[in-house]
C-alpha cells in the first residue's frame, strides 16, 4: 500500500514539474496580460512569417508559389489583428476563472485589446497596470497599426500584379518591409524581455 502512495506522490510531482510553466504562467498573469500574450503569440511569428517569404519572393520575383503563400500570410496578420483588436478573443482559462471566484472578483469577461481606444485617445486606462506591461501594449498597438499597413500593402500590390520589376516589384516595397523588420524586432525584444520579468508563484526569491 505504501509504495502505491509513494509512485502516485511520484507521479504528481512529475507532472507538476513537468507543466508548472506552462500552469504558474496562467497564474500569475491578470485578464489584460493574459490577452496580451495570447496576440503575441499569434501575430510575432505571422509576421516573421510574412516578412520572410516576401526575403524569399525578392530572391525569385516571379515564383508563383512565394506570391501565393505571401498572400496566405498576409490574410493570417489581418485576421489575427482583426480577431483580438476589433472582435474580441476570449482571454479567459479555467485556472484565472477558479482564481477569479477564489478571490471574489466581479470582473466580466471582457476583451481589453478590442475596447482600448488606443494610446493617444485613452492613454489614462493604463495608469494602474505595471510599467513593463504598459510598454509592451503601447508597442503591441504600434506592431498591431504596422502589420495591418503591411499585409494590406503586400495584398494591393499582389492584386495589381507582381512584378519582377517595376512599381509592383519587391524593390518598391522593401522601405516598408524594413520598417516592419525594425517594428517586430522591437517588440519581440521587449515582449521577451516582460515574460522574464515573470516568476512562479512559490519562488522565494
Amino acid at each position: 500500500m505504501s509504495k502505491k502512495i509513494f509512485f502516485i506522490i511520484l507521479v504528481i510531482i512529475l507532472g507538476l514539474y513537468y507543466y508548472w510553466p506552462k500552469i504558474s504562467n496562467l497564474n500569475i498573469l491578470s485578464p489584460k496580460e493574459q490577452e496580451l500574450h495570447g496576440y503575441l503569440k499569434e501575430i510575432i511569428p505571422a509576421v516573421r512569417s510574412a516578412l520572410q517569404k516576401f526575403k524569399q519572393l525578392d530572391k525569385e520575383p516571379a515564383n508563383v508559389t512565394f506570391v501565393a503563400d505571401l498572400g496566405k500570410l498576409s490574410d493570417e496578420i489581418l485576421t489575427i489583428n482583426e480577431r483580438y483588436w476589433k472582435t474580441g478573443s476570449k482571454s479567459e482559462t479555467f485556472v484565472r476563472i477558479l482564481i477569479n471566484k477564489v478571490q471574489g472578483s466581479k470582473e466580466k469577461d471582457v476583451s481589453f485589446l478590442a475596447h482600448w481606444k488606443g494610446p493617444e485617445k485613452e492613454p489614462e486606462i493604463l495608469d494602474n497596470v505595471r510599467m513593463d506591461t504598459r510598454t509592451l501594449i503601447y508597442r503591441s498597438w504600434e506592431l498591431k497599426e504596422n502589420s495591418n499597413y503591411l499585409a494590406k500593402e503586400l495584398k494591393n500590390l499582389l492584386r495589381r500584379g507582381w512584378e519582377p520589376t517595376g512599381k509592383n516589384s519587391t524593390q518598391e516595397a522593401i522601405p516598408m518591409v524594413d520598417s516592419s523588420w525594425r517594428c517586430l524586432g522591437d517588440v519581440d525584444h521587449i515582449y521577451r524581455k516582460w515574460k522574464g520579468n515573470f516568476r512562479l508563484p512559490l519562488s522565494f526569491s
